[in-house]
């Protein structure tokens, strides 16, 4: 291929990806609401998420232009690269645009949640009948603490307070007596969030359906290393999805039952932990010098383990 042609995808390349961006960013800036609003308060994203977005646009873009320099190399390698990166560009175009026309419009009665290119939604504040705030919500940038509001059981929306106007909604909750920091139960089991288990899904179909598809129609022209490549992956994520939907830790009453990815349970007194160790996004339970537990925070009901682990005096899990 020659490098004219090289130059001109880039330059497509380009204009698509950031094109975007900028007219979202000149928009941002043109109806830049203040603060306060006649009868409440503006809630946005902050400009370290927008950064972050962009940093992964970026990153993308660039592993799609190189794909483009490879392209004479090996076409359907090259091909596969790109349509790798370019669901991650895309992602990030997605993240950026929405980073910056994200807003919430908090009034004595309303929330409504605005982005230009989706439908305005609009929650009566007497719809929401709890509101738990979250100290370690894992996120992709590290933990956040979170504003969870429920309608009964059902979840309507999510905070992070890296959004401009969380301390104010947090008051706002608080005065109004929705606010639930912890609960206490003698019976929860503690697994896998269902996002990171959809996360997880959608990358073994993805990989999983280039390798069938490289099996079936690229067999021959791939070199046998892009294959073992694609298939690791496709066979890492299966191993994972596996993992996620086996493990499961189950608190009932005095005990603490744990059960690993092999689908092998065992359980312990709760009184047996002589040992509480958190790293990072993760927190590690031991009886005497063994590990019997290495729980995620970002786990389903970890704040109902939390709230037990301070309850019987085992831990105090940093916010």
């Amino acid at each position: 291929m020659e490098w004219k042609i090289r130059i001109l995808i880039w330059c497509v390349m380009g204009l698509v990806t950031f094109l975007p961006i900028l007219i979202a960013m000149k928009y941002n800036r043109k109806h830049q609401e203040r603060n306060w609003c006649e009868d409440g308060y503006v809630m946005r994203q902050s400009k370290g998420v927008f950064v972050i977005c962009i940093f992964i646009t970026a990153g993308h873009f660039l592993f799609v232009a190189i794909s483009v320099i490879l392209l004479d190399e090996s076409i359907m390698a090259t091909l596969i690269c790109m349509l790798l990166f370019s669901v991650g560009l895309i992602a990030g175009i997605f993240l950026s645009t929405y980073a910056l026309l994200w807003r919430c419009v908090v009034k004595a009665d309303t929330m409504t949640f605005n982005c230009s290119f989706l439908p305005a939604k609009e929650i009566k504040i007497y719809e929401i009948t709890t509101v738990k705030y979250v100290e370690n919500r894992v996120t992709a940038y590290g933990e956040k603490k979170a504003l969870v509001a429920y309608c009964n059981k059902k979840k309507m929306f999510e905070i992070f307070d890296d959004v401009i106007g969380f301390q104010l909604l947090y008051y706002h909750f608080y005065q109004l007596g929705k606010i639930m920091r912890g609960e206490l139960k003698e019976e929860f089991s503690v697994k896998t969030n269902k996002e990171d288990i959809f996360v997880t899904l959608f990358a073994l179909v993805f990989f999983g359906g280039i390798v069938i598809g490289v099996l079936i129609f690229e067999k021959e022209s791939l070199s046998s290393v892009y294959i073992v490549a694609i298939m690791c992956m496709a066979l890492f994520f299966l191993f994972d999805l596996i993992y996620k939907l086996l493990w499961k830790v189950t608190i009932n009453f005095d005990t603490i039952q744990i059960r690993d990815s092999f689908g092998k349970s065992e359980t312990y007194s709760i009184h047996d932990i002589t040992k509480f160790q958190e790293k990072g996004s993760y927190i590690f339970l031991y009886t005497g010098t063994i590990q019997i537990a290495k729980i995620s925070k970002n786990s389903e009901n970890f704040q109902l383990l939390q709230e037990r682990l301070r309850y019987e005096g085992i831990c105090k899990i940093n916010g």
